[in-house]
């Protein structure tokens, strides 16, 4: 019971944060304004392909989450010791100038932030019809996930708070539910490269195309501030930082040179499949 009630919290500060971040990112209009905007984009095919190609990918880290674990027990590897070798006291200095407002600030970034930040960013790009940066973002978040997930089952690596003695989960601090519901799509040692790095990162990218200078800004302080996050909680080496970048620039360039073919086509069927579904109802 606990627990659910933990998961209904956790859902209303997400929500609040995403209405909280369209409302920095585009002032001058009305909540009310804004929803009606999106609700009459939303329908338009090239959205709903990308809405529906972001929850396929959510099922996709939910299910390696799900078998990790026992595909780790099978390989019998653990290359945490190797990746620890770079940079493996940063996250401890870091963590001696720790202070309980940065712990509420980091945690709330990690946890609700930076998942609220392509949301909002989503939305705006909806609600100014830019359905070719949409493509773009949702091209390479999907292209991402392909690119960590052979790294999050065959090269473990735990997180630097399981393996460092001198480093804590300071989420924990707060409350040990925070990672304990977060843990049913992040295994422990997923942690090469850091998935919130290259994703913060695309963001970012995203942010930076949508042609508003205040969403570019505010996507970029979200992004880095994440980055840092991961960090200072004591989860990500600074090697998963580095290979989460070069992620980043990898899945990015693939998606802005395929993510508009790809869509046409998956557009197209799209279309093919409606238009069969309503001559069927009609006939």
């Amino acid at each position: 019971m606990i627990r659910f009630e933990y998961s209904i919290v956790q859902t209303i500060i997400l929500v609040g944060t995403i209405l909280l971040l369209v409302k920095l990112m585009i002032p001058p209009i009305p909540l009310g304004e804004t929803y009606r905007r999106i609700r009459e984009h939303l329908p338009q095919t090239g959205y709903v392909l990308g809405l529906f190609a972001a929850f396929v990918v959510s099922v996709i880290d939910y299910v390696e989450a799900h078998f990790d674990a026992r595909i780790t027990r099978a390989i019998r590897k653990d290359y945490t010791p190797f990746v620890s070798r770079f940079g493996t006291t940063w996250v401890e200095r870091i963590q001696r100038h720790r202070s309980v407002a940065a712990t509420y600030l980091f945690s709330y970034t990690y946890i609700w932030v930076f998942p609220a930040i392509m949301f909002a960013v989503f939305f705006v790009l909806v609600h100014d019809n830019r359905e070719e940066v949409v493509q773009f973002l949702v091209a390479a978040y999907f292209s991402n996930l392909l690119f960590v997930l052979p790294f999050y089952l065959f090269f473990p690596v735990n997180e630097v708070w399981v393996s460092d003695p001198h480093v804590q989960l300071l989420t924990d601090r707060i409350s040990p539910l925070i990672m304990e519901h977060f843990r049913s799509i992040s295994a422990l040692d997923n942690c090469f490269p850091s998935f919130h790095t290259s994703l913060a990162l695309l963001i970012a990218m995203a942010a930076w195309r949508s042609g508003r200078a205040r969403v570019a800004l505010l996507a970029t302080l979200a992004s880095l501030m994440v980055i840092v996050s991961t960090l200072y909680l004591g989860i990500h080496w600074p090697l998963d930082i580095l290979a989460g970048g070069v992620a980043a620039i990898f899945c990015g360039s693939l998606s802005l040179s395929y993510a508009p073919s790809v869509f046409a086509r998956a557009s197209l069927r799209f279309e093919q499949l409606r238009q069969f579904a309503i001559d069927k109802i009609s006939i």
